[in-house]
């Protein structure tokens, strides 16, 4: 069964180049992209292991401008670089009450950085203690870390 969607990934990105359609593979589940979407991008012909990019964006002075700023950024990376995913923790765990549980969100966002390949920090990082912390647990993990501008 593995080997047969494999070949089948392989035969539609030699075909058109990319995946590019989610209803092929589940139906009338999920929407379908538009041709012109920027999410449908190139796929590498060799099916290899996404990078799992941690996106760092201060969340606690503002928590709704910046769900809505860090779901636009990870929009654009996930657009611009074809083999990344970007992991964004306000988004991942936006289920979780501030102020009261801030600990928890922390050493949530701290288990995550751990699993990622790389941070990226974004928006005005430098303002978020939390943000540091995670660019701290990055440094210790010798993970590169990326100054990511919105470009």
């Amino acid at each position: 069964m593995q080997n047969d969607l494999l070949k089948e990934f392989e035969d539609m990105i030699a075909k058109y180049g990319h995946i590019g359609s989610t209803s092929t593979y589940f139906g009338n589940l999920t929407p379908e992209f538009p041709a012109e979407s920027p999410l449908v991008c190139p796929v590498p012909t060799a099916i290899e292991r996404p990078k799992l990019v941690y996106v760092a964006h201060p969340f606690a002075d503002d928590p709704e401008g910046n769900k809505a700023k860090a779901a636009e950024i990870c929009r654009r990376i996930a657009a611009t670089y074809p083999g990344v995913v970007p992991i964004c923790p306000i988004l991942v765990f936006g289920f979780l009450r501030e102020p009261a549980e801030r600990r928890l969100a922390l050493m949530f966002c701290l288990a995550l950085v751990e699993r990622c390949d790389e941070l990226w920090l974004a928006g005005e990082w430098e303002k978020s203690g939390g943000c540091w912390l995670e660019r701290q647990k990055a440094q210790m993990l010798g993970m590169p870390i990326i100054d990511y501008r919105e470009g």
